[in-house]
């Protein structure tokens, strides 16, 4: 069966400045496999990045970008009040950066495939 209709399939996304951090408390992302259309809709946003001169309509392309198939977050803590932050991918921008997105895109992009290093430290 395609990766992108298994029930319940999903990738853990974790960013770099999180990696070193307890399992049980590591900010992580939840994403779905992307489906041909959706890498596409990914791809188009990525182009229009290329011909926008507007810094929040790039902005707002990345957070779309990386709220592409987003299924759920675990270990958000709202540093203010140190209550989680409920799943809502509407609020990606309060949770993360720009660079942050950027990251988030390249694992999409990459569709939650571990690097080669990865792969050898989970053996």
């Amino acid at each position: 069966m395609p990766r992108a209709l298994e029930p319940g399939a999903t990738f853990d996304v974790v960013l770099d400045c999180d990696k070193d951090k307890p399992k049980e408390t590591r900010p992580t992302f939840v994403y779905g496999a992307l489906t041909g259309r959706q890498w596409r809709g990914i791809a188009e946003l990525w182009d229009k990045l290329d011909t926008t001169t507007g810094a929040v309509e790039s902005c707002q392309l990345l957070f779309d970008a990386a709220r592409t198939n987003l299924k759920g977050w675990r270990n958000m803590v709202n540093p203010v009040s140190g209550n989680a932050f409920p799943f809502d991918p509407k609020e990606l921008d309060q949770i993360i950066d720009v660079a942050e997105a950027h990251e988030i895109i390249g694992h999409l992009r990459s569709n939650g495939r571990l690097s080669l290093d990865d792969q050898k430290k989970s053996e």
